[in-house]
């Protein structure tokens, strides 16, 4: 088994996972993977790992071949991702949910005047409300409801305090990828003719996300 592997590129990341907790040979791993290939910076991933190692070691290896990690797998890294604020994916993609007969509406808790930039990471306990959007490549967080004027890009996250009728609502939805309370979803599997317009995100009472044009 391969101490370093690459598996399954989505549309806008890739998953990394770890099999060793052996410094060097990570780094030798990477070295014969990446390389310097500049195409490489920037790059979105998700991490895994099967032993128990310091995930700092992981972020800041990773960092230095221009890869930017946007989240964890559910597992050996869970504790210490929790830690350090990163998201945590189920493995299954999504997690058990209660069943939610109503979808609240947003309200404002933490408003955003600026432009979310691209690399940025915005997080609210509660309800977000970004007023100027967000770039590619940002995250933004909210325990409840994520309200968004403007371009919505980069990974959009609501009810990470396990609010099942949190929603996310975007004024030009072009996000890269959509959470709500652990149960997610990627750009590749969005449904069509929602991209560019006015969009609702939210649970249906069987706990899977759903779309809905707003315009």
């Amino acid at each position: 088994m391969s101490d370093v592997k690459f598996s399954g590129r989505m549309t806008n990341f890739s998953k990394i996972s770890f099999n060793t907790d052996d410094a060097a040979r990570i780094k030798t791993a990477l070295d014969q993977l990446l390389g310097d290939n500049p195409e490489n910076k920037g790059a979105l991933v998700v991490i895994d790992s099967s032993v128990r190692q310091d995930i700092g070691f992981l972020l800041q290896t990773l960092r230095q071949y221009g890869l930017q990690v946007c989240a964890v797998l559910d597992g050996m890294l869970a504790e210490q991702a929790m830690v350090k604020n990163l998201p945590i994916l189920p493995r299954e993609g999504k997690l058990p949910k209660v069943k939610a007969n109503t979808v609240a509406a947003p309200t404002v808790g933490m408003v955003v005047h600026e432009l979310v930039r691209s690399g940025a990471r915005v997080q609210a306990n509660g309800d977000l409300l970004l007023l100027n959007g967000c770039n590619p490549s940002t995250e933004v967080i909210a325990g409840g409801n994520l309200s968004i004027w403007g371009s919505a890009q980069g990974r959009l996250i609501a009810g990470t305090e396990g609010d099942t009728a949190a929603v996310v609502v975007c004024q030009q939805f072009n996000a890269e990828l959509v959470a709500i309370a652990g149960t997610y979803i990627v750009a590749e599997d969005f449904p069509t003719g929602m991209l560019g317009h006015a969009v609702k995100v939210y649970l249906n009472a069987a706990g899977s996300i759903e779309f809905m044009r707003l315009g």
